[in-house]
């Protein structure tokens, strides 16, 4: 069997290597902000679109490091995956089937009755029309940096045409991403 000298020392290359691999996969994100161009039929980043705040797009090309089967909970992870592939990652779950896990929203529970999950995939109705509309157009939000506890006022906003906004503050102002 192998010592403790050993087994420290193997432990130590493994985390060093685990380490390693993610400062590099965290060191190629958000390189390309500014320079791809706005969807056709959408909004102008820095236009005026009723309290919508404007900012440099991100790159149309498909999201490095983003992948279909992973797990996603940042500002710019999941608009790169929502923009990619067009819904939400597995670890996002509905309010409905939150509920009928056992979560109650006054309680601050989610994390205790379905670990790892995030709750997403309500519609957005854009009431008070923040965000462009556009005939057949509908948005999906889901929550932002959930860790455990209560929910915070994080948003991605996501249109069925590729339209990806970021609200910190729960809807009172939007960021265009995509």
């Amino acid at each position: 069997m192998f010592g403790k000298r050993q087994v420290a020392r193997v432990t130590s290359a493994i985390i060093a290597l685990l380490v390693a691999i993610v400062v590099a996969l965290a060191g190629g994100s958000g390189g390309n902000a500014g320079q791809g161009t706005p969807q056709e039929g959408a909004a102008q980043a820095g236009s005026p679109t009723s309290g919508t705040q404007g900012t440099a797009l991100q790159d149309d090309a498909p999201s490095e490091g983003v992948r279909e089967d992973g797990r996603y909970t940042s500002k710019d992870e999941l608009a790169a995956y929502v923009h990619e592939f067009g819904h939400l990652p597995a670890n996002f779950v509905s309010k409905t089937k939150a509920r009928e896990a056992g979560w109650d929203s006054s309680k601050g529970n989610l994390d205790e009755v379905c670990p790892g999950m995030s709750i997403g995939g309500s519609r957005y109705h854009n009431d008070d029309g923040q965000l462009p509309d556009k005939r057949g157009r509908s948005w999906t939000e889901c929550d932002v940096n959930y860790t455990g506890g209560f929910r915070g006022g994080e948003r991605i906003v996501f249109s069925n045409d590729g339209l990806v906004y970021y609200t910190g503050d729960h809807y009172k102002s939007f960021e265009r991403l995509y």
